[in-house]
């Protein structure tokens, strides 16, 4: 049988012994397949989400209960009692709501940032800009968004963007590097909050002077500041109708 993970915080605080603790979040994490198939079977039997039950139902939801117990005995796991299914039953609880909660919480994140992609997107081009998203520039370099511009006999020339809401500033760092090896990339610009900016500032004055020109900064707040007044002017210029035959 494989090691125990460490107890987590919330369950050293059971009034449980600490072996009796971490078999229980060891049995919700490794819950086998003839436990996993007994609860979705018989959870719509459990009446969970009432706040009073009649005799008979608290006699079935015993019922059950003692049938899981059986169940994690035979799987193993030692002084299984009612009280130890109990605390498995809050313990897979915690670990859906833990789950729940992350993923929301990495939704909304996605959400910011496909969201502040798509206006730094649109408001290159109100500008006039070719724009691509999500483009790869360089080798190893996958860029959020792109404008480019074709300039008489200079041919093209492309501005870098890359949204920073979370994660690794060294890998932004790399990304960006490797994206100044595209010959048409003339600016690398980081769009984020002020205070990631400042850090990214700090891990960048190491870096070669030449890498070092071609970044530049747009906080986000001024990007949405930026599109709502280009949408405005584009609206109004729309209302005169300039282009219709």
């Amino acid at each position: 049988m494989p090691l125990q993970p460490q107890c987590n915080e919330q369950l050293l605080q059971l009034s449980l012994p600490s072996h009796g603790r971490c078999q229980i979040q060891r049995a919700s994490q490794l819950l086998s397949d003839r436990a996993t198939t007994f609860v979705d079977r018989h959870a719509a039997d459990v009446p969970y989400d009432q706040y009073k039950i009649t005799g008979k139902e608290y006699d079935e939801f015993n019922q059950k209960m003692k049938e899981l117990a059986n169940i994690l005995r035979q799987e193993g796991y030692k002084g299984v009692d009612l009280l130890f299914v109990d605390y498995f039953f809050w313990e897979i609880y915690d670990q859906i709501i833990r789950h729940e909660k992350n993923s929301q919480k990495e939704k909304i994140t996605r959400s910011k940032h496909d969201e502040v992609v798509e206006k730094v997107a649109q408001i290159g081009s109100w500008l006039g800009f070719e724009i691509e998203t999500e483009k790869q520039v360089a080798t190893g370099a996958r860029v959020d968004v792109i404008w480019r511009a074709r300039i008489g006999n200079l041919g093209a020339v492309s501005y870098v963007f890359e949204v920073q809401e979370r994660g690794s500033i060294d890998s932004l760092i790399m990304n960006l590097q490797r994206a100044q090896n595209n010959p048409t990339v003339q600016k690398l610009i980081v769009v984020s909050d002020k205070d990631q900016i400042e850090r990214i500032k700090e891990e960048i004055k190491s870096l070669p002077e030449s890498f070092r020109k071609a970044v530049n900064f747009w906080e986000t707040e001024d990007v949405e500041r930026t599109y709502q007044n280009l949408e405005q002017v584009t609206d109004s210029i729309q209302r005169l109708h300039l282009l219709e035959e």
